[in-house]
């Protein structure tokens, strides 16, 4: 017996939920909050929302329903989280957000009467499934969103992607404009044949064929020497527009993506954004052929059809009516082509970014036996996106058979018209042929005129996905500023004067109030329990995030009145996720110093112990490094990157767990090498015996600094750091006697 309804709210005839697919692994709860604010009349800017999403942590960790209902709060949606069984859903108050398979978010839209439920996953699109199918994946618990007293409707604010075709057509104009000129000469080459064909024929039959066979066949020679020409300079043309049109898409698209903010690369897979940069390519083939064809197809549509209405307005309808069939086939399958090309997009990346994970993690996998577990995963993935794929070219193939079936017809239906006509004599033998041919080229570029806008469907699929780059905002170090002061040496002086920061304009702070003053040459260390925000405070330091409020200061001098460069090439950073680059050992380590010679690679990897380690190596500091480094150990990787930190012999250097993959003893020797460079060090570790020689230790806890002082000072009278020292000191014990 079915359960009484969650809830009893009567709502207005049901619509259709907007299709908003994911842009990401990250992006589901998103996706389905930006779907029901558009089926409450309220457009969101998906960046907006997103931002909103990423301040509560669903950068990282993905979302949560009270994440969902927090932001839906933003817009005024009042939210109601509820665990209800299948049975006791209904349409009264659907549409919902559920939570599917444990770790995924759909949006159930309506249940109708065969039982049947109707939902719109992110990731696939609107998809009908069995009660069965509902009850196996619905895991229990749903949220529902409507809007308050306050909530104010808003209409969608369009992209304006014309104006991105037109600035790069702009860019180029001259080789646009010779192609197409060009292409317009083949054209009217084709064009040329049917008229010579009348003429031949009509001669022919009315006995004038002798007489102008030598015209006839310069004629040919001339028109095919024509289009030899044209065609040669025309793909010519074609192929230096595409290399100049990949230079501006790819490397536009690149460099603005190399200064987005920090905070852009943490909540998007390298999978992802690989297939964004790769759809470059695709917009440049769109631009440099199938734009330019769409043009040149409708000038020989319009030149074609008023020749044909002039001679035989008959045939004119015939192929205005078969035209029209093919134009409203095309209107009509229009959107269901975008929605299947936005699908497969998705389960692509989808796909491509846990492959990517899958690489770059293969000695976890190994190591964890889990190879049968990730191959099921990425067959669950890879099968998802063959069934898009397969979903759309089903879809594609019932089109062309309708548009297939309508040029196989139309030769025919001309035939059967100009036979009448000849018959009532009204046209020539030759007119008929001619008319034959005309069609082809009519038709043709009708049928072609669709496809190409089918790809244009495909491209603008993609322009959704490469505008979540291009229109993302600059980090702050890379906008237009002129600073104060340039050429500035550092001693190494830090002042932080009521630093907080939020990830978000809509979130709390992460850090809250910190001042901490550091001397030239000291050496401090930063202690707190993880989520303290230690990596954040150093993340700031070195220009990753910019403070929400507050101002850091480098010897006395605001941070915004330096020149970042001057800045970036005297702090030097080690972070906890320690990467390598797939080349020589020598140019990891003067990756950001590409003036230092051997001596000062040397000099550097000393002291960071790992000179005596290359050394060993089959080509020393020629030694190649695998991708990732796989080919180092974890202690290896670690030394590189501090040496890599040293080369440029810094006056600030911070190390965020830095050294926690090596021993003691090694750990020791670094501590005492760094002594020599007489720079500011600032130390981010866990490890008792890192810490405690610093000159003044800072503890933070939930974003707060608590206390300051030296290990002995701190040891007696803060209750933080004394927990800290006493969770370490049990777990070194443990190790030992465990």
């Amino acid at each position: 017996m079915p359960e009484r309804p969650v809830f009893s709210l009567r709502r207005k005839r049901q619509r259709k939920i907007p299709v908003k697919l994911q842009m990401n692994q990250y992006d589901c709860g998103p996706s389905c909050l930006h779907m029901l604010l558009a089926y409450h009349g309220y457009e969101a800017d998906f960046t907006d929302l997103r931002e909103r999403f990423a301040m509560l942590g669903n950068g990282r960790d993905g979302s949560s329903m009270l994440k969902m209902k927090e932001v839906a709060q933003t817009y005024h949606l009042k939210g109601i989280a509820k665990k209800a069984p299948v049975e006791s859903l209904n349409n009264d108050f659907l549409p919902v957000i559920c939570f599917w398979e444990d770790n995924h978010f759909v949006v159930l839209e309506r249940i109708k009467t065969s039982g049947h439920f109707i939902i719109v996953d992110p990731a696939l699109g609107r998809l009908v499934i069995s009660t069965q199918e509902f009850a196996e994946k619905y895991s229990g618990v749903f949220l529902l969103v409507y809007p308050d007293e306050g909530f104010v409707p808003l209409s969608e604010k369009k992209i304006s992607k014309v104006a991105y075709f037109k600035d790069l057509i702009r860019s180029n104009k001259k080789y646009f404009g010779w192609t197409v000129l060009l292409a317009l000469g083949l054209q009217l080459v084709s064009v040329a044949f049917p008229f010579l064909m009348q003429v031949s024929i009509d001669a022919a039959t009315s006995g004038e064929g002798y007489s102008l066979f030598p015209v006839l066949i310069t004629s040919i020679v001339l028109l095919t020497l024509f289009q030899i020409g044209f065609s040669y300079m025309k793909d010519m043309c074609i192929v230096r527009l595409q290399e100049l049109l990949d230079s501006q898409l790819t490397t536009n698209f690149v460099s603005h993506m190399l200064k987005l903010p920090y905070q852009y690369f943490e909540i998007r897979s390298r999978g992802d954004l690989m297939l964004r940069i790769n759809s470059n390519t695709t917009i440049r083939e769109i631009l440099s052929q199938k734009m330019i064809s769409t043009l040149i197809n409708l000038f020989l549509i319009v030149v074609t059809f008023t020749y044909i209405v002039i001679q035989s307005r008959l045939i004119a309808f015939t192929l205005l009516g078969v035209g029209l069939v093919q134009i409203l086939v095309f209107v009509y399958t229009r959107s269901r082509f975008k929605k299947l090309t936005q699908t497969q997009i998705v389960a692509q990346s989808l796909a491509g970014s846990f492959m990517t994970e899958v690489l770059e993690g293969i000695s976890t996998i190994k190591s964890l036996g889990i190879e049968e577990r990730t191959g099921e995963k990425w067959r669950a993935l890879f099968m998802r996106q063959l069934a898009t794929v397969k979903e759309k070219a089903i879809f594609q193939t019932r089109v062309n058979t309708v548009t297939n079936t309508l040029s196989f017809m139309t030769p025919m239906l001309i035939l059967l018209v100009g036979l009448y006509q000849i018959m009532q004599g009204n046209m020539t033998l030759g007119m008929l042929v001619s008319f034959q041919s005309l069609a082809a080229l009519f038709l043709g570029p009708l049928n072609s005129l669709a496809l190409m806008l089918n790809e244009f469907v495909m491209a603008d699929a993609l322009l959704d996905r490469i505008y979540d780059v291009i229109q993302a905002e600059e980090s702050n170090k890379f906008k237009k500023k002129t600073p104060t002061l340039r050429d500035v040496k550092l001693n190494g002086d830090i002042t932080i004067d009521q630093v907080s920061f939020r990830y978000t304009d809509y979130g709390e702070d992460v850090l809250k109030n910190i001042n901490i003053t550091i001397k030239a040459g000291q050496r401090v260390a930063l202690v707190g329990k993880s989520g303290s925000g230690k990596s954040t405070l150093a993340k700031l330091l070195v220009g990753l995030y910019t403070p929400t409020q507050g101002n850091i200061y480098f010897d006395g001098v605001v941070v915004e009145e330096l020149e970042q460069q001057d800045i970036r090439s005297q702090i030097s950073i080690v972070l906890q996720d320690n990467f390598v680059f797939n080349n020589t050992v020598y140019d990891n380590i003067r990756l950001h110093a590409e003036g230092s010679t051997l001596e000062d690679v040397m000099f550097a990897a000393k002291l960071a112990d790992i000179h005596d380690d290359i050394e060993k190596m089959p080509m020393k500091y020629n030694t190649l490094i695998s991708e990732a480094g796989s080919n180092l150990s974890g202690g290896q990787k670690q030394r590189v990157a501090l040496a890599r930190a040293l080369v440029s012999r810094p006056k600030v250097l911070l190390l965020d767990e830095a050294t926690s993959a090596l021993d003691t003893v090694t750990e020791a020797t670094i501590a005492h090498n760094l002594n020599m460079l007489k720079c500011t060090q600032i130390i981010i570790a866990h490890r008792l015996s890192t810490i405690r020689s610093a000159d003044t230790i800072y503890v933070l806890d939930q974003g707060v600094l608590v206390d300051a002082g030296t290990h002995d000072e701190l040891i007696g009278r803060c209750k933080s750091y004394n927990d800290l020292v006493c969770e370490q000191l049990d777990e070194t014990g443990a190790r030992q006697y465990g």
